[in-house]
């Protein structure tokens, strides 16, 4: 019964969704002065689903930040 586990609390605050809503968040993070990200997609995902996730991760998403340095 924590608001930290109500589930709009944990879709808005945890990094997961398609990759531009993965972008969108992170660049939150960019603009406060953030320049390093910890991927971790292990929870819950087989490993199917952890392969197809880093690579969405490293096709989709690091290309919008190579220029940023994160």
């Amino acid at each position: 019964m924590r608001e930290q586990y109500e589930p709009t609390m944990l879709e808005q605050n945890l990094m997961f969704g398609s990759p531009e809503t993965v972008i969108d968040k992170i660049k939150i993070y960019e603009q406060l002065g953030v320049d390093e990200f910890i991927y971790y997609a292990s929870m819950g995902l087989s490993h199917a689903g952890q392969k197809r996730s880093l690579k969405l991760f490293c096709d989709e998403v690091i290309p919008e930040f190579q220029q940023g340095g994160l």
